[in-house]
């Protein structure tokens, strides 16, 4: 299998676990109150269960796109994987978690609870514990997806 094949189909396989080993229970323990219920605020402008048409349109959507998300963050990992491969572990994870977490968390350009733009621009129910709570998800996802790439990486793709 060709390098760049394999960078993209590991990279699938470590975001979807880590999707669903950070963001499903997340959603389920910590912010599902935000988004149905009393204290519902993403109802305001996300599909929730609320709306179960929708709701069901979406989920059956949902691994498609959760897929088309990590080919395109993939793309990049295959774009700088000569730079990529010679780094060290700890460089590896920093570079992953830096690009998935930061630039496409934190700082993503669009206002969404969790990022940058979202604290300033969003309305006043998304309030600094929920941007934090939506904060922490993204972080420790990008810890996640980082932490099992590049120990795939190092053992599958660059140790050979």
């Amino acid at each position: 299998m060709k390098i760049n094949f394999k960078v993209i189909l590991y990279f699938i396989i470590c975001h979807l676990i880590s999707y669903v080993g950070i963001s499903i229970p997340f959603y389920q323990f910590i912010m599902k109150d935000y988004y149905i219920g009393s204290e519902a605020v993403f109802s305001r402008f996300l599909i929730t269960e609320e709306s179960p048409i929708l709701w069901a349109n979406a989920i059956q959507w949902f691994f498609p796109f959760q897929i088309l998300n990590s080919i395109l963050f993939a793309i990049v990992l295959v774009i700088v994987w000569d730079w990529f491969s010679k780094q060290s572990y700890f460089k590896g994870f920093l570079f992953v978690f830096w690009c998935k977490g930061i630039v496409g968390g934190l700082a993503s350009l669009s206002p969404a609870p969790g990022n940058i733009e979202g604290a300033l621009f969003l309305i006043p129910q998304i309030n600094s514990q929920i941007q934090l709570f939506v904060c922490l998800e993204t972080l420790l996802q990008a810890a996640m997806v980082s932490f099992l790439f590049c120990n795939v990486a190092h053992w599958k793709l660059i140790s050979k």
